[in-house]
């Protein structure tokens, strides 16, 4: 009895597929489905200005199958509508306080509302992997022939033009730099950032104006995540690092070398940088120059290693 509910169902559909003319380009609630979608992505972008972030949802595309009946399955179906979804469907943007927002998917949204509900459930719990960037103007395959399917023209501001890096290398640069970042505000507490800024602004070091940006900056984003839960944190830090200038991310100059890093050193001029390195060989410890244990002790706790080295990259000891 049951097998003959399904073929009588399955027979019905094919009646009315066939009784339909080919394609849903005349199809007025997927339009209005599609128009929701891109209102919802312009006004979570403004426009194209706030960054996007990829997030990691596995089997996206059988989430999505999987939200409707069996027998609808195959409707549903479509190779371009599963390429926008399986490229573009885990995307999302990050507020202030570190929320994520599905960028396309509205769970009240009342267009095959189960399918809704289980995409923006799956992306808005999924872990945040990295700053999203593409260099296409046009995401998804919006039409073929009298088929209409997920996709969408996006802003020239979101097309990512760059004739040093592709958008696969500014992403995996943009993940160690969260990485880094991640690290350092672990290892620093807040008043070691707050006495390497008043160090750097001081001026007692040698070109500080060079690397306060970068030290101010973190400073301020430890201050901010204070007390955050760490869900939060890690995606304040991805929304930091995404919509920082790039000063303050970058240790590199504009012909692409690394910068010099210069050492400055007790009873030393940071203004004579010629004569410090004449006159104290680089590698002499601190011990061979007489400089007592509690200074030394000092100096260490104010070092900027590991994490902070990119962020202060042109200051290799600080006493």
């Amino acid at each position: 009895m049951t097998q003959q509910i399904i073929v009588r169902q399955q027979l019905s559909l094919l009646r009315r597929a066939a009784a339909e003319p080919i394609g849903n380009v005349d199809d007025l609630s997927y339009g209005r489905f599609l128009a929701r979608i891109y209102k919802r992505f312009w006004t979570l972008t403004r426009g194209g200005q706030e960054p996007v972030f990829s997030t990691q949802v596995p089997n996206i595309w059988r989430t999505y199958l999987q939200s409707f009946p069996l027998l609808e399955r195959q409707y549903h179906t479509c190779a371009a509508c599963q390429r926008f979804i399986e490229r573009y469907g885990h995307l999302v943007v990050i507020a202030t306080d570190g929320r994520k927002t599905p960028l396309f998917w509205d769970e009240v949204d009342d267009y095959e509302p189960r399918a809704m509900q289980a995409l923006h459930r799956a992306v808005s719990t999924a872990p945040v992997a990295c700053v999203f960037l593409s260099t296409e103007s046009t995401w998804g395959i919006p039409r073929t022939g009298r088929w209409v399917h997920l996709g969408l023209e996006v802003p020239p501001s979101m097309v990512f033009r760059q004739p040093t890096q592709t958008a696969a290398q500014k992403m995996a640069e943009r993940q160690q730099d969260h990485e880094t970042v991640m690290r350092a505000l672990g290892e620093f507490s807040l008043v070691q950032l707050d006495q390497v800024v008043s160090l750097l602004e001081s001026e007692a070091l040698y070109r500080a104006e060079r690397v306060l940006g970068p030290a101010t900056w973190l400073r301020d984003l430890k201050r901010t995540i204070r007390g955050q839960p760490s869900g939060s944190t890690t995606n304040m830090v991805w929304r930091a690092i995404a919509t920082a200038p790039p000063a303050e991310l970058d240790d590199r100059n504009p012909a692409g070398r690394p910068r010099r890093r210069h050492v400055v050193r007790p009873g030393v001029s940071p203004l004579r940088r010629e004569d410090a390195s004449a006159r104290v060989p680089a590698s002499e410890s601190a011990a061979q120059r007489g400089e007592p244990r509690a200074g030394r002790e000092d100096r260490g706790r104010a070092r900027c290693q590991g994490a902070l080295a990119r962020r202060l990259a042109a200051v290799d000891e600080i006493g």
